[in-house]
């Protein structure tokens, strides 16, 4: 799944000027870098990628191959429980507690039985 973000700026905002001001920063290249220097997101330019090493990092690397196949995180009624159990299986794996294989299983299979119980 591939999940983006978006920024947007309110067509009566007073202060349009800086929120177009803001939104040119987050998403050019010295903002994208600042805000993505956590690790918690990846940047969509290739350019902060490598700056930032996540192309040779073994960590990102699947998920950066993984963007061009990816299906876009949408929201809807299961989104919160899809959330909750991929969360917590990938912080599982992100601390070698477990692989990532296993971490997309569990958190697949969990979730589908949360989803399953929950029709009606």
């Amino acid at each position: 799944m591939l999940y983006t973000a978006a920024y947007v700026m309110n067509q009566k905002s007073k202060h349009k000027e800086a929120a177009w001001k803001l939104i040119s920063y987050l998403s050019g290249k010295e903002g994208m870098k600042a805000w993505a220097k956590g690790g918690a997101s990846l940047p969509s330019r290739k350019s902060v990628l490598a700056e930032l090493g996540y192309i040779d990092n073994s960590l990102y690397l699947p998920f950066i191959q993984g963007a061009t196949s990816a299906t876009i995180w949408q929201a809807g009624i299961n989104l919160p429980a899809i959330k909750t159990h991929f969360n917590n299986q990938f912080l599982s794996a992100l601390l070698g507690k477990q692989s990532l294989q296993i971490a997309l299983q569990k958190a697949q299979k969990s979730v589908n039985q949360e989803i399953q119980a929950a029709e009606y």
